[in-house]
């Protein structure tokens, strides 16, 4: 039997999530939709953009990608060894996968919180207490609390996992408390912000100094010489000398930067910008032409930009079959 998706539980009744696949590359990319005939019609636009509708939906839409990313993963067979929370919008991950230990294994609800926080990680992106998701308790309740019945504690005890003070009160459930509470790593995404985060977040680790509390900082690493424009590749070898590729982490080296003309860094960052315009535009033309109803807007909109053509290339999205 083939299936093509999975249910959460939403208030008084369930939202069926279809499944499609992405494939960019040799990467399967699973996408939740809840735009199909067996959800009613309040609930078929929960999917339908990011971060819309109020913070009823946000919470619709976190209770989608964090319960619903789980039985997802489950579903095609996947059963990762660790999880990665990129942002609190996907805590709900943590209460789901604690509930599988609990109702599955049998563990108690403590030892289901260590087993969870040891193979989970957690990296925030927003530096600021206006960026943390925190949903009213009455509306957590509404929401999840059937949690607690399943995982055999109080609805207390479940409040003290979203439980923080990210410098705007510890009321509410928070869902960046929710992630650092069931990971046991945390970082932010360059040295600055990561000293940013821990010094927000102290207040989940309120005997130990910021500069000292777990929270750690991770800087995107790349491939220079596939990661690099061919125009500041030409541009270094030209003004640099070809050793710059073996001085990549000789901040003195790198000094000479200074010295290359103004204009140079202009020009390449112009013609990398239109590059990028022209690479948005086709695909957008492609993605237009399987979709009748945003054709003729998607044309009026390109076509005010003004962009010449460009080669086209494709992602194909296909509901999953691979069950």
């Amino acid at each position: 039997m083939r299936a093509e998706g999975v249910e959460v539980e939403l208030p008084g009744r369930s939202l069926h999530l279809k499944l499609w696949q992405a494939r960019v590359g040799h990467i399967r990319m699973l996408l939740l939709d809840a735009d199909i005939e067996a959800n009613g019609s309040d609930d078929r636009g929960i999917t339908h953009q990011l971060y819309g509708g109020g913070i009823e939906n946000r919470i619709k839409q976190e209770v989608c990608l964090g319960v619903g990313g789980v039985r997802a993963l489950r579903a095609v067979g996947f059963n990762p060894t660790a999880w990665h929370a990129n942002e609190g919008h996907a805590a709900f991950i943590v209460l789901e996968r604690i509930r599988e230990l609990v109702q599955g294994q049998g563990l108690a609800f403590d030892e289901a919180v260590e087993v969870v926080a040891a193979s989970t990680v957690f990296t925030s992106h927003t530096p600021v207490p206006a960026g943390h998701d925190i949903f009213p308790l009455e509306m957590f309740d509404q929401y999840m609390g059937h949690y607690a019945e399943s995982l055999g504690v109080s609805r207390e005890q479940l409040h003290a996992l979203g439980r923080g003070d990210f410098g705007h009160g510890s009321g509410g459930f928070n869902q960046t408390a929710l992630a650092i509470h069931g990971s046991f790593y945390q970082n932010g995404v360059s040295k600055l912000h990561g000293t940013v985060t821990s010094e927000m977040c102290h207040d989940m680790w309120p005997d130990i100094d910021p500069e000292e509390n777990p929270v750690t900082s991770v800087t995107n690493g790349v491939h220079v010489k596939t990661w690099l424009a061919q125009e500041w590749i030409s541009t270094f070898d030209q003004e640099l000398g070809a050793r710059w590729r073996g001085r990549l982490q000789d901040p003195e080296f790198w000094e000479g930067v200074h010295d290359i003309p103004d204009h140079l860094f202009w020009g390449i960052h112009q013609t990398n910008k239109q590059r990028m315009l022209h690479y948005v535009r086709e695909r957008l033309l492609v993605q237009a032409e399987k979709s009748v109803d945003v054709q003729a807007y998607l044309r009026a909109w390109l076509a005010a930009v003004k962009i010449p053509n460009a080669v086209r290339l494709t992602v194909d999205v296909d509901p999953v079959s691979f069950f």
